[in-house]
């Protein structure tokens, strides 16, 4: 779906730009995060909360982030979406060193807004990489 992988093209302009409203734009507002090692983020205050210090984060480290997400598999049903796939980050510190590099897979559903675009609604990620 070229809806879905547009918004995955936000994504990860808006991870690499360490831009938390465009990313946070991408969500229903009582959207829910899942990440590993932690628990659930409900709704957008709660994910801002924790997204947000993280992108400021790399703001002031980083000199250079790529994200690629490549969506493996996306289907629609109604007024729902899933795609699922793989991603890869690659941070490069500005103090120098090695790149922080992290590769993992995701399943993400999308709600149907009203006005018919799509919005990401639930979102489970984990990293192939040990921590």
């Amino acid at each position: 779906m070229e809806e879905i992988e547009a918004i995955w093209r936000i994504y990860e302009r808006s991870v690499m730009d360490s831009d938390i409203d465009r990313w946070m734009a991408l969500w229903e507002g009582d959207g829910v995060q899942l990440p590993p090692d932690a628990p659930a983020l409900h709704g957008g205050a709660e994910i801002r909360s924790v997204i947000g210090p993280w992108m400021a984060r790399n703001r002031a480290t980083m000199k250079k982030i790529v994200a690629v997400i490549t969506s493996e598999e996306t289907q629609a049903v109604g007024d729902l979406a899933f795609s699922s796939g793989s991603y890869t980050f690659r941070m490069e510190p500005k103090s120098g060193g090695p790149p922080d590099i992290t590769d993992g897979k995701f399943l993400t559903v999308f709600r149907r807004q009203a006005d018919g675009s799509w919005k990401i609604r639930r979102d489970c990620f984990n990293s192939n990489v040990p921590r």
